[in-house]
């Protein structure tokens, strides 16, 4: 006889001395011993019986489980059950977390659909810049500071958006033939065009002539963040944008139409473009910004295209702005709480429909059906349409939904220890990191878009003056880089981003589409599902943790080291490298079906794989970044398109080429002003 027979049959006899009146009627073993398999599964008896547990079952490491053997006792000889206690606590939290999802899904619902921007409160500070201003000699200032310090902070970005604001409602800015905006629309706003001539002018001409800058900075402030844009976009929108992107250690930004004197005649400080304000606050910045806007390409106007050519001679990274769109916090919360619903609405389900065998058939196919979500959201970033954009929220409700009873239906005869909350981490996590880069897809591609409208070439981009076009063209020319200040646009239009490194990349792999974008669902599964819990799961195996037991102890640490390896590196990688860094993450998907196929195996396989191979293939990838890895032969490019999902996006474009409604129609480009150079 085997020892588990022998056991069972020793329980038994034990229980049988203990106690008469087994009863079977209500257990799922035909054997005199019932067992209880879940925490929301009762230890049933007949009437007049009690459950008394003989034994609780643990797994082969010792970790504990919920399935425990009872018998059932005369409820007459004062027997008190002490069997299923957890099962009130369990199913009253599990409650509250659907009742508190619900309520989150109600809340983030209505934000979504009835929020609105609301005006700011003017501070005193703000009322005495223009009641109270500091009369300054616009002039002499300007020839005495810095060309390079005439720049304005992050808080007086916010503070002249608060100003504008109140401006606009109280009737001293107003719409115009040319610029025919919404007074009560808080998140576009006036054009730069109407906000310069109708406030700017009037407050920095009461201060003596300066420019915006030096009004609130006369000593001048240090130029790290160059802002390129081309003064069609609502102030608001251009507010937001910037402040969302602002660099976490810049003191200063050059943004022309603040930095200017508005007031001065400055024609004779552009006539050469290369000693111009634009080039001295660029050579000093250390990072150029993009603002795109929905009228016009920006680079259908030469000054932007020479900042361009400026920004790549000196090997400046250049960022294209994004704001989050209204509601996207809530969205994102709303997710959450979708997954958390559905996972806890399953978890309350009758203990009929909780049956071993149709669960483990839901448990498989609600697996898939998340995976098939999960990896269609996946290949619909980067894309553009209605339809596609219709199809790919579909796929992130889908994914949360799924991943939820996924989770609900492997932890119903599981233990709530570390293992469930690492997996209830990874589903709430992916779902949320879905909708996410959902949005920043939204977003990315509305700005590819915008950066593309209206654009030909760089020999077609406007001019306000015809000297100032032909002075550029002249330095671009003597310099012999026509072509590349083409390329350089050109992969800016497209990617969102540029760099020496992307560029190099490019050159080998072909268009990659997006670049800027680094995608958080991959590197939120692959952190806490592979990196992130290794430790944790070596660590259950701690009774066999010895002296001898030498391969236990080294992966357990090497793995220890790995993760803060790998974060330390994806925090310290220009946003360039953090992108590919981030996509890089995709080679645990490529080996998931060999992961599987280890773990299966006997000992420590799946272990070895991972530790010992994959994840230092990953770092070293990630520390390569795209243009080293771009070089490897035949398999370098294959591998970075791969990654980019450069074929699929393609394919995409061409399904659906509808444009986004977000996009605008095709505007007719403002008139030129001697001033917006």
């Amino acid at each position: 006889m085997s020892p588990l027979i022998m056991m069972l049959s020793l329980a038994t006899q034990v229980a049988s001395e203990r106690c008469e009146g087994f009863s079977a009627d209500h257990c799922s073993d035909p054997a005199p011993l019932c067992r209880r398999t879940s925490y929301i599964e009762a230890c049933s008896c007949s009437e007049g019986y009690e459950a008394q547990v003989v034994r609780r079952l643990n797994y082969s490491r010792g970790a504990p489980t919920p399935w425990v053997e009872f018998g059932c006792c005369p409820s007459e000889s004062g027997w008190v059950s002490d069997c299923g206690q957890e099962q009130e606590a369990v199913l009253t939290a599990v409650g509250v977390l659907l009742a508190a999802s619900l309520v989150g899904i109600l809340w983030a619902t209505i934000i979504i659909n009835c929020s609105v921007p609301l005006l700011p409160k003017k501070t005193a500070n703000d009322a005495s810049v223009e009641t109270l201003p500091v009369t300054l000699d616009g002039p002499r200032l300007h020839e005495s500071v810095a060309m390079s310090h005439w720049c304005v902070s992050l808080e007086d970005l916010k503070q002249f958006r608060r100003l504008v604001m109140h401006a606009v409602k109280d009737g001293r800015i107003t719409p115009t033939e040319r610029d025919k905006f919404d007074p009560s629309d808080l998140r576009h706003g006036p054009s730069m065009y109407t906000v310069n001539e109708q406030y700017i002018k009037p407050v920095t001409a009461a201060a003596g002539r300066v420019s915006w800058a030096l009004m609130k900075h006369p000593d001048g402030l240090r130029c790290d963040l160059f802002i390129t844009h081309a003064w069609a976009e609502g102030i608001f929108e251009f507010v937001d944008k910037v402040v969302s992107c602002w660099p976490r250690h810049a003191a200063g930004a050059y943004v022309c139409f603040l930095s200017n004197p508005q007031n001065l005649d400055i024609g004779h400080l552009i006539a050469s473009p290369e000693s111009s304000p634009f080039a001295q606050a660029m050579q000093s910045a250390t990072q150029v910004l993009v603002v795109s806007n929905k009228t016009c390409s920006i680079y259908s106007r030469l000054w932007c295209v020479y900042e361009a050519f400026l920004a790549y001679s000196w090997e400046k990274p250049i960022n294209t702005a994004r704001a989050l769109a209204p509601g996207a916090l809530a969205r994102r919360f709303r997710i959450a709480c979708v997954c958390v619903a559905s996972m806890s609405a399953f978890l309350l389900l009758p203990a009929e429909v909780l049956d071993d065998v149709y669960l483990s058939i839901f448990r498989l196919v609600s697996r898939i059906v998340a995976m098939s979500f999960s990896l269609l959201s996946l290949a619909l970033l980067g894309s553009r349409g209605l339809r596609i954009s219709a199809i790919h929220e579909a796929a992130v409700l889908g994914a949360a939904v799924s991943l939820g009873l996924s989770f609900a239906s492997a932890i119903a005869h599981e233990t709530f220890g570390m293992f469930a909350l690492r997996d209830f981490l990874f589903c709430v996590g992916v779902a949320t990191a879905l909708e996410i880069d959902r949005q920043n897809s939204l977003q990315a591609s509305k700005q590819v878009e915008e950066l593309q409208r209206g654009f030909t070439s760089c020999h077609s981009a406007s001019c306000s003056s015809s000297s100032d076009a032909e002075a550029i063209w002249g330095q671009i020319r003597e310099s012999n880089r026509e072509a590349e200040v083409e390329d350089a646009v050109s992969v800016l239009r497209s990617m969102n981003i540029f760099s020496r490194e992307l560029h190099a990349t490019v050159e080998r792999t072909g268009p990659l589409g997006d670049a800027s974008m680094w995608n958080r669902t991959v590197v939120v599964a692959s952190i806490i599902f592979f990196w992130g819990s290794a430790p944790i799961i070596l660590l259950g195996h701690q009774e066999e943790f010895s002296v001898s037991n030498f391969w236990l102890v080294l992966l357990t640490v090497l793995s220890a080291l790995e993760a803060p390896t790998g974060l330390g590196l994806f925090a310290v990688l220009p946003l360039d490298r953090r992108a590919f860094a981030a996509r890089a993450q995709i080679i645990w998907a490529l080996f998931l079906p060999t992961i599987f196929i280890a773990n299966s195996a006997y000992g420590f396989t799946r272990w070895f794989l991972q530790i010992f191979a994959l994840t230092p293939l990953t770092l070293a990838i990630s520390a390569l970044g795209p243009r080293r890895t771009a070089r490897i032969p035949v398999l370098g490019p294959c591998f970075v398109r791969l990654i980019f999902f450069a074929s699929v996006t393609k394919c995409l474009q061409k399904i659906d080429k509808k444009r986004r409604p977000s996009s605008g129609p095709e505007l007719p480009k403002p008139e030129p002003d001697s001033f917006s150079i």
